[in-house]
Order: structure tokens, then C-alpha cells, then sequence
């Protein structure tokens, strides 16, 4: 599991899902003071993606939390928690190469 980009410039940022098979996630985002903002969830085979619009999302760092619930077996995986910035620069440093 992992958020694209990181750090996030647009306006949308991707929690990419990586499982043996088909699954079901979801994704629990918090802000800097642990307050939960988000509650994302998604399916798939695989390989797939939840997507968060960031369109009214405050300029900082948050958190998520990811469960992946394997739909063969029904066994459930918390993963750890892990960040990501949101940035309102509209100057991309990837963009400056």
C-alpha cells in the first residue's frame, strides 16, 4: 500500500492496493492531530486504486491506516500506519526537470 504522489501538488491523491487476489481495502485518513478526515474503501485483483479528492483538503500531513480484507479467505490485514503531505504550491519540483 502506498500514496500517489507523495508528496501530493493536485488535486487527487491514489492509495495504491497490492494484494495476492481479490480484496476489499480500506483506508482510513487522519490529519496532523489524528482526527479522522476520510474514510476511503475500494476492491479489486490484485493491483487497484482508492482514490481521495483533495480538492477540499487543507495544505499539511496525513496519516492512513489500511486494512485488506482477502475475499477468498475473509481473513483481514491491518497494515501500519504510514504519511503523506498534501502541498498547495502550485510549482511541482518534479516538473522543474
Amino acid at each position: 500500500m502506498t500514496a500517489i504522489p507523495n508528496p501530493a501538488y493536485g488535486d487527487k491523491v491514489i492509495f495504491r492496493v497490492m494484494s495476492k487476489g481479490p480484496a476489499k481495502a480500506r483506508v482510513v485518513v487522519y490529519d496532523r492531530f489524528f482526527s479522522k478526515v476520510a474514510d476511503l474503501s475500494g476492491e479489486g485483483d490484485r493491483l487497484f486504486d482508492i482514490l481521495w479528492s483533495l480538492k477540499n483538503v487543507a495544505e499539511g500531513i496525513y496519516y492512513y491506516q489500511t486494512e485488506v480484507i482477502d475475499a477468498a479467505t475473509g481473513q483481514s490485514q491491518i497494515l501500519k500506519m504510514q504519511s503523506f503531505a498534501v502541498m498547495r504550491d502550485q510549482t511541482n519540483p518534479a516538473d522543474a526537470y
